[in-house]
């Protein structure tokens, strides 16, 4: 008997050790072939993922019974679903590109979410399009073309946009924020313009 427990015991960590099954594979896209890189590979159901890599390669190992569906997500492409039912199997997954509609999100004092069309406060912006077609020496300067906006001018290359009609360089009623951040200057309590702001090229809208 003490001779046939240490082969049971081998023979049990041979078992415990065929349950790990590794899935291995590449995934692409349907269009042009191009390997794609972070893409989700997820067991359905379960914890075990991993993501692809730069050349669009994977490698996940799961210990469990089989079969299992392994689901595959990457943003800007259709979910697609894979059962594996043999270990060691090695995967060819092409993804079909999947369009969608984004709609804009507009920041505002409401306390719920809505678009331009719905706020019940005017809202003026200068999109992308409208930096680049802007005909003034900096992206700043065009500010004062939207409805209600004034640029003061404090020198050659300083101006401060303030409310149309108060002509002013001191704004204590604007909160200027850049990437979400309060550019105001504390000994001052308003901002400086853009005298440390952004450059045109790093603004979206």
């Amino acid at each position: 008997m003490k001779r046939l427990l240490p082969i049971l015991l081998l023979f049990y960590s041979f078992n415990s050790i065929a349950q790990v099954t590794k899935i291995t594979g590449k995934i692409t896209s349907a269009d042009n072939s191009t390997p794609l890189n972070n893409v989700s590979i997820k067991v359905k159901e379960k914890v075990s993922g991993t993501i692809s890599n730069s050349n669009g390669t994977f490698s996940l190992n799961y210990n469990g019974k089989l079969p299992i569906t392994v689901v595959i997500t990457a943003v800007g492409f259709e979910t697609k679903e894979v059962v594996i039912t043999s270990a060691n199997q090695d995967l060819a997954v092409t993804l079909n590109p999947q369009t969608v509609m984004l709609n804009e999100v507009v920041s505002s004092a409401a306390r719920v979410s809505q678009n331009i069309l719905q706020s019940p406060v005017s809202i003026e912006k200068m999109s992308l399009k409208t930096i680049k077609e802007n005909p003034s020496f900096t992206f700043y300067d065009g500010l004062q073309s939207l409805k209600g906006m004034e640029a003061v001018t404090s020198s050659i290359t300083y101006k401060q946009v303030n409310t149309r009609g108060f002509n002013t360089t001191g704004n204590s009623r604007f909160l200027q924020l850049i990437d979400g951040v309060d550019n105001q200057t504390p000994g001052l309590n308003f901002a400086i313009g853009n005298l440390f702001g952004a450059s045109d090229i790093d603004i979206e809208s």
